[in-house]
């Protein structure tokens, strides 16, 4: 199992609707799609993604709660040492 599969599936108290899931996917493979893993992506280019796109405030707002929530767990996971999402 993939890790964002695995992040969705161990949070379903948190992330409750299959609608929310979804859109947790969606918005962490687009993620993927630009930086690639993101066990391997830095805080610097999630702030230069951030910075650089064309999305909303309230898009980018909710890109950040997306980020931290799969960050937060893949800490705790053993995926990655420190959350690229506190800059």
């Amino acid at each position: 199992m993939d890790h964002i599969n695995r992040f969705l599936q161990e949070n379903t108290a948190r992330i409750r609707t299959e609608s929310s899931r979804r859109h947790y996917r969606i918005r962490l493979r687009q993620v993927e799609d630009k930086l690639g893993p993101l066990p391997d992506i830095t805080g610097q280019e999630l702030a230069g993604m951030l910075a650089g796109s064309t999305w909303s405030p309230g898009t980018i707002k909710t890109m950040k709660t997306v980020l931290s929530a799969y960050y937060r767990w893949a800490i705790r996971a053993g995926l990655v040492t420190t959350d690229p999402t506190v800059w």
